[in-house]
């Protein structure tokens, strides 16, 4: 039997690459007609280019798995869209409903891997590739530790940046108050000349979006630093990592919208990190 570890990392890796950095991330279910197969057409060719290798070294097995991890990404990304679309503006209260909708979209991705890693772990190699491989078993092994390497940590990038960050972005509550006005009670300021007044409103749709930048880089960096931490068994640091942030922000917590959006976002970016980091290590270690 073939490196599990091996096959489940890189067909992973690929199918995570065409999900969430080929398109965008609600799926892309926009447009028309045939203009709404646009990113699912194009993700099926993405993921059909990068499981070529599987397709030149195990044959016909290796055109299942390629059809099943180059289709699968773009079906269920298309659906997401369609749903996601179907609800527009309908439910203007927070739900988890769209993250909880994501993750089971990753859990049936993991089922169409695992479905092509049983088309391929008994799989015969190609001829051309075991006379490429034979003289040298030594430079083999330690081709295959690398690539080993490689898709393991290509996927616990993907998913710790790119769909992480979306996925937190589905949690956090709005970030308005009542009314439409900014956390904190910021809604502008009043001028009077005689009779005559006016008010200057913030711009909050471009400060709203900078600050949101500037939190998903941080949390991409939490999630990085987490991670590390667990691969280099210093565990313990983790606890470091959410205080150093909980101190940056210790004023802002007094208002309970912030506080909110903060815990619930932090709680879920390390959720998703340790997770992620500790199955990725029990699957290179064993422990």
């Amino acid at each position: 039997m073939h490196d599990p570890v091996l096959l489940i990392g890189y067909m992973a890796a690929a199918g995570l690459t065409v999900r969430f950095l080929v398109g965008p991330a609600e799926g892309g279910w926009e447009g028309r007609g045939l203009g709404r197969l646009k990113w699912p057409a194009l993700r099926a060719v993405a993921g059909s280019a990068l499981m070529l290798p599987a397709l030149a070294v195990f044959g016909l097995p290796g055109l299942i798995a390629l059809l099943i991890v180059a289709l699968s990404p773009a079906v269920t990304a298309a659906v997401h869209g369609a749903w996601t679309a179907r609800q527009g503006d309908a439910a203007r209260d927070w739900t988890p409903l769209p993250a909880v909708w994501l993750v089971l979209e990753l859990a049936v991705l993991a089922c169409f891997v695992v479905v092509a890693w049983l088309a391929l772990r008994e799989a015969p190699l190609q001829g051309w590739f075991l006379d490429l491989t034979d003289p040298r078993p030594d430079l083999t092994d330690a081709a295959i530790r690398w690539a080993t390497l490689a898709g393991a940590g290509w996927a616990l990038l993907v998913v710790n940046t790119a769909a992480a960050a979306f996925l937190v972005s589905l949690l956090l509550p709005p970030d308005t108050d009542v009314g439409g006005q900014e956390p904190g009670g910021r809604s502008g300021y009043t001028l009077r000349l005689g009779p005559l007044s006016g008010r200057i409103q913030p711009d909050s749709t471009a400060s709203g979006h900078a600050l949101d930048a500037v939190g998903a880089t941080v949390g991409g960096l939490e999630r990085l630093l987490v991670i590390v931490l667990i691969l280099g068994r210093a565990e313990a640091g983790i606890g470091l990592v959410v205080a150093a942030k909980t101190l940056a922000r210790f004023k802002q917590l007094d208002e309970r919208h912030f506080a909110e959006r903060y815990l619930v976002g932090t709680l879920a970016s390390i959720t998703i990190a340790v997770a992620t980091a500790l199955l990725v290590r029990y699957a290179l270690t064993g422990y």
